[in-house]
């Protein structure tokens, strides 16, 4: 069989990361449906050497052996920041925009070539909480958020996404962000101990809270790593 016909449902989501204001958001759901052929060329250059010769019209999946790779811990340290704005009726102006600081630690624990399982804790800075309260904070602590946070990372070479599900255990304003939040984003190694990563950190569900722009330190049993690579 040279055709096929493929269906699927894909999901796209836009937003500014309330880096501008209004930030309205969009979000597409649809259905896709498809119609491919396989041409088979090299039957064109191979008829007139052998003409019974039947080259694979599909391509062919070449398996290669999976690396071995011993379990084992790494330590991470991620710094970030960001800017937002704060949202304004429509037909007003721009909000004023604030900065925002996020740290993580991190204690991953790869179990697979291409997976890694973690926990850890992060603390966040966000100067637009003094709109939430209304007036000046009493106290600087007030600005910081205290979470944490579980969730797998996908490694592909040297790039890696990134999925997080978080909870607060400190606000200076209890009654703002909600109770949980989602980072989602991708980083790439620089080399074994030094990454870049951008990410969204989201509140209260998937509400955008800012993108994380920022780098990060990796600590791990590097023999363990390289005799297995």
């Amino acid at each position: 069989m040279r055709s096929d016909i493929t269906a699927g449902l894909g999901f796209i989501h836009f937003s500014n990361g309330r880096t501008h204001t209004p930030n309205m958001g969009l979000n597409m759901l649809g259905l896709q449906i498809g119609y491919s052929y396989h041409y088979n060329p090299i039957k064109n250059f191979t008829k007139t050497i052998d003409p019974d010769f039947q080259p694979p019209i599909r391509p062919e999946i070449v398996k290669h052996p999976k690396p071995i790779v011993t379990p084992y811990w790494e330590f991470t340290l991620f710094a970030a920041g960001g800017i937002v704005s704060t949202e304004r009726p429509i037909g007003e102006e721009q909000g004023p925009r604030y900065p925002t600081f996020s740290f993580a630690m991190d204690f991953n624990r790869r179990t697979t070539p291409k997976l890694l399982l973690g926990v850890g804790t992060d603390v966040f800075y966000d100067a637009s909480i003094v709109e939430d309260f209304g007036t000046t904070p009493s106290s600087p602590s007030d600005y910081f958020l205290l979470g944490w946070h579980f969730g797998p990372q996908f490694m592909i070479e040297r790039f890696t996404l990134v999925g997080q599900v978080g909870f607060y255990y400190y606000k200076g304003n209890p009654d703002i962000r909600g109770n949980y939040y989602f980072r989602a984003g991708g980083k790439f190694d620089f080399t074994d101990n030094f990454f870049g990563q951008i990410s969204l950190k989201t509140r209260n569900g998937f509400i955008a809270d800012w993108i994380e722009w920022g780098v990060g330190l990796r600590f791990f049993n590097r023999e363990k790593f390289n005799a297995n690579k």
